[in-house]
C-alpha cells in the first residue's frame, strides 16, 4: 500500500514509532579487535585484555598493528578520538562517543524513524543506508531536515514527536532545551525529549532512544499526488 491511499481513505493523522541504539565507539573497537585477534575479556574489568596477555608476537598474522588496519569501520586510533557524542544535534564534548556510519545521533535517528513510519514512507535504513559512503559522518540534523521535506512532498507534516533517551551519562536535562530546539527546527514541528537512567538494569554498552511521532495529512497535497499518480513509494 502506498503512502497516499485512495480518495476518502486518508486519515487526518497517523502515528509512528522509532527506535535507535548505538554502542560506544571504544566498546565497538574492543569487541571487533577481540574477534579479529582472539584476545580475551578481562573478568575483573569486563573489558578485553591487552594483546600482550595472548602471546601474539610481532610476526604473527594477528599482530595488533595489522588487525587494526584490517577491521573495517572500527572506531580506533585517530578516528575514535575525533568522534564526538552527538544527541539531538547537540555535541557533548568529553563524553564517550558512539560508533556509527553517520554521526550516530540516536535521538535524531529515532525521530526520523518515527516520522517515516507514521507517513508510511519506509525507515531510516531505506533512505540513509549505512552501506552508502555519502552518509559517512553525516549530520543527522540535516538528515532530519531532508525527511521533513520528504514527508511534505508526500502530503504529511509533523504535528509533534516525543523521544526518550536511555543512558546513565550524559545527563540530558541540562541540554534538553537545546536539543528540542535543534530537533524541532529540523523536523518542522515540535519535538520533545526526556532522559531516563538505566537504574542499574544494564545498557552500559551504548545509548538507546525511542520516539513516537504524530503526522497530519495535507489533503490538498495528497489530492495532487493522487491525480498525478505520485503516491507510490
Amino acid at each position: 500500500m502506498n503512502a497516499v491511499g485512495q480518495a476518502g481513505e486518508w486519515p487526518e493523522m497517523r502515528v509512528g514509532y522509532g527506535y535507535d541504539a548505538h554502542p560506544f565507539a571504544d566498546d565497538r573497537a574492543d569487541c571487533e579487535m577481540s574477534a579479529a585477534c582472539g584476545c580475551v575479556a578481562d573478568p575483573n574489568t569486563d573489558r578485553h585484555a591487552s594483546h600482550a596477555t595472548t602471546d601474539v608476537s610481532d610476526d604473527d598474522e594477528c599482530a595488533l598493528g595489522q588487525c587494526e588496519g584490517d577491521i573495517a569501520n572500527s572506531a580506533t586510533g585517530a578516528e575514535r578520538s575525533e568522534r564526538t557524542l552527538v544527541l539531538g544535534g547537540v555535541r557533548f564534548a568529553g563524553e564517550r562517543p558512539l560508533a556509527g556510519h553517520s554521526d550516530a545521533d540516536v535521538v535524531a535517528h529515532a525521530v526520523i524513524d518515527a516520522m517515516l513510519g507514521a507517513a508510511g514512507l519506509g525507515d531510516i535504513g531505506t533512505h540513509f543506508p549505512d552501506s552508502a559512503e555519502r552518509w559517512r559522518d553525516a549530520d543527522s540534523i540535516e538528515m532530519l531536515q531532508q525527511v521533513a521535506a520528504h514527508l511534505g512532498a508526500h502530503g504529511w507534516r509533523l504535528a509533534n514527536a516525543d523521544c526518550t533517551v536511555i543512558c546513565d551519562r550524559p545527563k540530558i536535562a541540562p541540554y534538553r532545551e537545546s536539543m528540542q530546539r535543534r530537533l524541532s527546527d529540523a523536523a518542522g514541528g515540535p519535538v520533545t525529549v526526556c532522559g531516563k537512567r538505566t537504574e542499574g538494569l544494564g545498557n552500559s554498552e551504548g545509548i538507546v532512544a525511542h520516539a513516537v511521532a504524530l503526522v497530519l495529512a495535507d489533503r490538498e497535497q495528497l489530492s495532487k499526488l493522487q491525480r498525478s499518480g505520485g503516491g507510490e513509494q
